[in-house]
Parts: structure tokens; C-alpha cells; sequence
């Protein structure tokens, strides 16, 4: 009976892959959103640093400094939270919604649920973001 209470608590706190991967300690991942006229997903220089507990920082890259800098908006409140729902290929960042299309080392491409407009993350770690300004699906 206890072999299966401890088989059944250490499957249920297994993280996912994409769970392990976006909580590595290096890993920071930057924005990239979509610019229809090139036909191209840019790099906003702002992305998130995402931790275990659920946590994540948003920040922007400070080129005079050549690091990353925690970004906050006074004048909103913001939730600075995520969860990934395995079950449904859903990941949720701040207040929002989007299901995972695909999910490969560095890369991630979500898609709001509730349209069809994507966004990138890419794990660039603490690079300076001009190593990968743009790139196309």
C-alpha cells in the first residue's frame, strides 16, 4: 500500500518536459511576435523568465548594460503567473491563453486560444536579443 501511495505521488509532481525545459536554470525566453507585412516573427526584445513554482519575471533587454532588467508597468496590475494544463496543450502566461502548437528544444509556438494569432518564444538564455532578430515559420 505504501509502494503505491509513493508510485502515486512522485508520478503526480512529475513536471512535463516543456515544464522542465522553460524552468531550466539559464533559460530565458524572448517574444517574438508577428509582423504580417514581412511575413516574419520579430524579437520584442522583452520575454519571460519562467520558474518552478509557477512564478515568472517579465523583462526587457537593456542594450547600454548589455543584461536583462526586470520590466514592470506601474499603472497595471499584472499577474505574473503561469501553468501549463499537460491534458490540453495549454499554456497559460499571465492573463492569457494559448495552446501549444509545437514545442521543440528552444522553441516554443503558441497560438491564442481564443484567435488564431501566434506568438514565439524562443530560449536565446541571457543573449543579447540581436542574435536572432527575426526568423520565419
Amino acid at each position: 500500500m505504501l509502494l503505491i501511495l509513493n508510485s502515486f505521488l512522485l508520478s503526480s509532481c512529475t513536471k512535463s518536459s516543456l515544464e522542465q525545459k522553460i524552468t531550466e536554470k539559464n533559460s530565458f525566453w524572448y517574444i517574438y511576435a508577428s509582423n504580417k507585412e514581412e511575413n516574419i516573427y520579430e524579437n520584442i526584445n522583452y520575454g519571460y523568465k519562467f520558474y518552478p513554482d509557477g512564478s515568472i519575471d517579465y523583462k526587457g533587454f537593456d542594450f547600454s548594460t548589455n543584461s536583462l532588467k526586470n520590466f514592470r508597468m506601474d499603472d497595471v496590475k499584472q499577474i505574473m503567473k503561469w501553468n501549463y494544463q499537460q491534458k490540453d496543450n495549454v499554456l497559460k502566461i499571465e492573463n492569457k491563453t494559448y495552446d501549444v502548437l509545437k514545442f521543440k528544444e528552444d522553441t516554443l509556438i503558441l497560438q491564442y486560444s481564443n484567435d488564431k494569432k501566434k506568438r514565439i518564444l524562443i530560449n536565446l538564455q541571457t543573449n543579447n536579443p540581436t542574435k536572432l532578430k527575426s526568423f520565419r515559420l
